[in-house]
């Protein structure tokens, strides 16, 4: 007890000593900055300092390759196409579900399987030809992507206000088997995507004039896919 009297007595001592003495307080102060400053040194040393695990960020999925794969999903067309001169606009919801597309309006129903388009009568199916619908149901997402694929990124818009982008892209359809005979002229694909998925495509055509012309009597299609 007496021996930790006399320790704790020195230590005071010493401190009121170190107080009192200009020169031994600023001794003690750079000290107590040098051991300050190897404490820091120490910690950040290459054999100590562990650096930070990096995060690795979930592999973006680009958007185009995931709709090129799109099977079954739900959709709205509207077309605008010509007929006997005159301009007009069908509006059709539909379905696809992998080897077949349901579609239907306001009056008439439609199966189209085994490329083959059918009207549903009284439950009942019967081959039709109404070219116009079966040209805008083979501008599937395999086929939109393919001739995205072949043409060329013209422009891309950020619309911050939806989060959505779009971008716009021409083909020329010359090159390709079965055109040769026609005038020149360009499919206009637009599509409109998030982060996730697209959302909408436009179609349309063009003349060597960029004016706006029909390709198979068909103007402009319009395709909206719905969430689940």
């Amino acid at each position: 007890m007496e021996k930790k009297v006399k320790k704790k007595n020195s230590i005071s001592s010493l401190i009121i000593f170190i107080k009192n003495n200009p020169r031994y307080r600023a001794l003690f102060i750079m000290g107590a900055y040098f051991v300050f400053f190897a404490i820091v040194i120490a910690m950040f040393s290459p054999s100590n300092y562990q650096p930070k695990t990096p995060v690795i960020e979930d592999e973006v999925v680009d958007v185009l390759e995931k709709y090129k794969v799109l099977t079954n999903y739900n959709f709205q067309y509207q077309i605008t196409y010509i007929e006997n001169e005159d301009i007009l606009i069908s509006n059709y919801n539909g379905e696809s579900l992998s080897e077949t597309i349901n579609i239907y309006d306001d009056n008439h129903q439609y199966l189209f399987e085994n490329s083959i388009l059918y009207q549903i009568v009284d439950e009942s199916k019967e081959e039709v030809d109404n070219k116009i619908v079966l040209s805008s149901l083979n501008f599937t997402p395999n086929y939109i992507y393919d001739l995205i694929k072949d043409g060329k990124l013209e422009s891309k818009t950020e619309n911050y206000g939806i989060n959505t982008l779009t971008k716009q892209y021409r083909i020329d359809l010359q090159g390709l088997v079965g055109l040769e005979d026609y005038d020149p002229i360009s499919t206009l694909i637009t599509t409109i995507e998030d982060d996730k998925s697209i959302r909408e495509v436009i179609i349309m055509f063009e003349d060597s004039n960029m004016n706006k012309v029909e390709f198979n009597n068909i103007q402009e299609i319009m395709i909206k896919y719905l969430e689940d």
